[in-house]
């Protein structure tokens, strides 16, 4: 197995999140007073309406799998709360997952693409089991692998690590070359109860191998219960620029 990447957060940082374990530093857009470190998590203050990021620009891949957990000290009211987990690109390219979480709690995944900084959605949202509560701490999972044909896994959980993929999609549109891995929070312009303060800890990213994970899996699924690609792709505005 070869590592691309690791942190565990356990540093202190005001203004930045300084330099992963592994992986490199930390490349930030938007205001770097929104960022930090305290020693247990990295995280991001994001305002209604407001896109931050996070990359490992010295991280390049294009075969990638990677996690980390999350979490927000509240379930948003007025709006939604959303966090993509990018496996390969830059800040404005790139390929990955978007979660949601809704006013009521739900948890969405959905495979995106981004070019020029223009999101694109990729097959169909899958609503994955579970209800967000105040300051649950819940997994994205997000693999990226191949170019000329660019497959996106990817899976949203609490607890025990599901077996199956909550989305699976392939796309020849999107950037097909090795990338770096990032992390973008968004909270919803009608939100009431913000900013959200991310909570984002245990990084990890290792290659793949031959597209399949070298990294555990819990309950790895058979060929035949893996979720199936559906194909098509929505073009959306993308979020408000970072501030």
């Amino acid at each position: 197995m070869a590592t691309l990447a690791n942190d565990t957060f356990t540093r202190t940082a005001s203004s930045s999140w300084g330099s992963a374990n592994t992986g490199g530093a930390w490349t930030l857009t938007g205001t770097a007073t929104n960022f930090a470190v305290n020693g247990s998590a990295g995280t991001i203050s994001t305002a209604k309406g407001i896109t931050r990021k996070a990359f490992l620009t010295a991280v390049s891949s294009d075969n990638a799998d990677v996690t980390v957990s999350f979490s927000i000290p509240v379930v948003p009211a007025g709006g939604s709360a959303t966090i993509y987990l990018i496996g390969r690109g830059t800040a404005t390219d790139w390929h990955g997952v978007k979660a949601t979480i809704s006013t009521a709690g739900v948890m969405q995944l959905i495979a995106v693409r981004s070019v020029a900084g223009t999101e694109t959605v990729l097959g169909s949202t899958a609503t994955v089991p579970g209800t967000f509560t105040a300051g649950a701490v819940w997994k994205i999972r997000v693999q990226v692998s191949g170019t000329g044909t660019t497959t996106i896994n990817g899976r949203l959980w609490t607890g025990t690590e599901p077996g199956t993929w909550a989305v699976s999609q392939t796309d020849t549109v999107g950037p097909q070359v090795a990338g770096g891995i990032g992390i973008t929070t968004y909270a919803g312009s009608a939100v009431t109860n913000g900013p959200f303060v991310y909570s984002i800890d245990d990084l990890t990213a290792v290659t793949l191998v031959n597209s399949v994970t070298v990294a555990a899996v819990v309950a790895p699924a058979s060929a035949a219960a893996r979720t199936p690609v559906v194909s098509g792709a929505a073009t959306v505005a993308a979020p408000a620029s970072a501030a």
